[in-house]
C-alpha cells in the first residue's frame, strides 16, 4: 500500500519557488526588530547628553534626534518590506494552492459530489486554504518577530538600566 504524502509535505512543495522572498522577508523581520530595540538606546544617549551638559549639548542632542528619526524610518521600511514579502508570498502560495485544488475538484467524478456535502467541500476550499496561508506568511513573521524581540529587548533593558561609564 502506497501512503500519500502528509499535508505538511504537500504544502512545502509550494515554497521552493518563493524561497528568496521568504528568506528576504524573514531577514527584514530580524532587521526591523534590531532597529526597534536600538531606538530607545538612542533616547538614552540624548538624555545622558542633556544631563552631562557641556558646550556641545544641543549639537549632540540634534544629531542623536536625527539618528533616532533615521533608525525609526529604516525600521519602518523593513517592517513594510517584511509584510510585502511574507504576506505577499503567502497570498501567492494561497493562489497556487487554490488553483491546484480547483483543477483537482474539476477532475473528480460526479459521484463524488453526490456523496460529499457542499459545506464540507467549501470549508476545504476556503478556510483550510486560509489556514495554510497564515502558516506560510503571517505566522512565521509573528513568531520570528517575537522570538527575536524578546532577547534583544532584555539585553537593551539591561543596557539602559546599567550605568554607562
Amino acid at each position: 500500500m502506497v501512503s500519500s504524502p502528509s499535508p505538511y509535505r504537500r504544502v512545502l512543495r509550494y515554497l521552493p519557488r518563493y524561497r528568496v522572498a521568504l528568506v528576504a522577508g524573514l531577514a527584514c523581520v530580524l532587521a526591523s526588530r534590531v532597529l526597534l530595540v536600538y531606538a530607545p538606546l538612542l533616547l538614552r544617549r540624548a538624555l545622558d547628553a542633556l544631563q552631562d551638559g557641556g558646550t556641545d549639548t544641543v549639537e549632540r542632542v540634534v544629531w542623536i534626534a536625527l539618528a533616532f528619526l533615521g533608525v525609526s524610518l529604516v525600521a519602518g521600511v523593513f517592517t513594510w518590506a517584511q509584510r510585502l514579502l511574507l504576506v505577499g508570498t503567502s497570498r501567492r502560495v494561497e493562489r497556487d494552492l487554490k488553483r491546484d485544488l480547483f483543477a483537482h475538484v474539476e477532475s473528480l467524478p460526479s459521484s463524488f459530489f453526490d456523496q460529499t456535502r457542499t459545506g464540507d467541500l467549501l470549508a476545504r476550499l476556503t478556510s483550510d486554504v486560509e489556514a495554510v496561508r497564515f502558516i506560510v506568511g503571517p505566522g512565521p513573521m509573528y513568531v520570528m518577530g517575537t522570538v527575536v524581540l524578546l532577547p534583544l529587548a532584555l539585553v537593551a533593558m539591561t543596557g539602559i538600566s546599567t550605568p554607562v561609564s
